[in-house]
């Protein structure tokens, strides 16, 4: 609402108050009364959580300068590398559509819907085809012929759209706590996909076999221990690709890992009989610091290597099972496979095999309060080669 007061043009809302200057000494005087409160929050912002940010400041407020800032936040918070990788990942799509030198005030509502029309615009898996190389993909979608090149390859799902989406509001939410901006312009927008997770299923016995029978026949090794290992510990896609030689206690048969979600998630990966020597095979002539999977992937970013494992991983299970399974079948699936067999085992009471998926026992009393996530590694281990994978095996 604006208001003339005493010569002054001012508009308030609920936290601000705007005020108008209509000659050089109301201008002045302005300057004075913005003088004694950027003091007073200045000197609050010792004993509170407060602070101000000028005109100035928020010109050097830049994309780049602002994720840099919440990255390292998130780091200081000891936020989980899994996590971390999506949210640099979303980072990536906004420096792309943006520019990382944009001024974040600069972008509104209206832009950040013009982003998520970017991204459902763009092609699944887009880094891997070779005509989309050295183009600004901005500039494809914002023409006729650009459309026309990127409207040959299937689009990215809508999930994925959605959950770069979640992360950009995050992020635009840590900018506004920060001052860096007034408003998060992603706020508004909302989902577009249901969760079709739910569709996703585990493999059949017979179609896995048929799968690592393929990678035998094609001299496909590194898939092959792969696909295996995923089956027989469960581990997310993240997870097995951070995994370094470093990780693997062969004397005590575990793997270490640092891939759980949240604190209360206790991940307990006991290395399998059935994967022992896949994994000594894996890990023979390489260093400590050396991926224990794909290590040849080891030069370029945590994000490309999850992106081009898992691309290549389910253009096999395509090769092999046909495009019938599309929406129902991926590497995921292996970790369905993984929870169903341990479980039916009977091997494993609620709160081991939790530990086993990394699932959260935050909401465990006994757990959280008695136990205090302690288990009986040896045990765990032992029960876990009792667990049966051969059906699925070859």
């Amino acid at each position: 609402m604006w208001e003339i007061r005493k010569g002054f043009i001012t508009a308030e809302s609920k936290n601000t108050v705007t005020i108008v200057a209509e000659n050089e000494e109301e201008e002045k005087l302005i300057k004075e009364i913005t003088a004694t409160i950027t003091n007073k929050i200045n000197r609050l912002s010792k004993t509170h959580n407060v602070s101000s940010t000028t005109l100035t400041t928020r010109d050097k407020n830049t994309l780049k300068r602002c994720s840099e800032h919440f990255l390292n936040f998130r780091e200081l918070a000891k936020t989980s590398n899994k996590t971390l990788i999506k949210y640099k990942q979303a980072i990536n799509y906004l420096n792309m559509y943006f520019g990382e030198n944009t001024l974040v005030k600069n972008i509104d509502k209206l832009e950040a819907s013009n982003f998520r029309n970017f991204l459902l615009q763009l092609p699944r898996n887009y880094k891997s085809i070779k005509e989309l190389e050295g183009k600004n993909l901005r500039t494809l979608t914002e023409s006729a012929t650009g459309k026309k090149l990127l409207d040959k390859y299937e689009r990215q799902a809508l999930r994925t759209v959605d959950e770069v989406i979640v992360k950009a509001k995050t992020l635009f939410n840590y900018f506004a706590e920060q001052v860096f901006i007034y408003n998060n312009p992603f706020q508004a927008l909302k989902k577009l996909s249901n969760d079709k997770r739910t569709e996703e299923r585990a493999f059949e016995a017979e179609e896995l076999k048929a799968i690592l029978q393929h990678t035998i026949k094609h001299n496909l090794r590194e898939d092959y221990n792969f696909i295996k290992s995923m089956l027989h510990t469960g581990m997310r896609r993240g997870e097995m690709l951070s995994l370094r030689v470093k990780d693997i206690d062969f004397e005590k048969s575990f793997i270490d890992t640092k891939g759980t979600k949240t604190e209360y998630a206790l991940r307990i990966i006991p290395l399998h009989i059935g994967i022992t020597d896949i994994i000594k095979e894996q890990t023979q002539n390489k260093d400590k610091e050396d991926f224990v999977f794909y290590d040849m992937l080891k030069d370029v970013t945590q994000i490309y290597r999850e992106e081009s494992v898992g691309t290549n991983t389910n253009k096999i299970f395509k090769e092999v099972l046909g495009e019938r399974i599309k929406g129902e079948i991926n590497i995921r699936s292996l970790r369905q496979n993984f929870a169903q067999i341990t479980f039916l085992s009977d091997n494993f009471n609620d709160l081991n095999h939790k530990s086993l998926m990394g699932h959260s026992t935050k909401n465990d009393i006994t757990d959280k309060h008695y136990i205090r996530m302690r288990r009986d590694y040896k045990l765990l281990k032992e029960l876990m080669d009792k667990v049966d994978f051969s059906e699925f095996c070859i």
